[in-house]
């Protein structure tokens, strides 16, 4: 149980590093109060159609 912990934990420092090293090369998008209901929008149907895409 503890490697699955372990290996879940060294993902997401992995993870991190990865944005991190986004941040300091300008790899990122800005969002607004105006953009973030567009962005809501977008997120939701990349859920649905990954939800939808899964065997039942």
């Amino acid at each position: 149980m503890w490697e699955k912990q372990e290996r879940h934990r060294v993902e997401i420092l992995a993870a991190l590093d990865e944005a991190e090293a986004d941040l300091q090369t300008g790899q990122y998008a800005d969002y607004t109060d105006a953009t973030l209901p567009l962005l809501a929008e977008q997120l939701k149907a990349e859920a649905r159609a990954s939800r939808d895409s899964k065997p039942s």
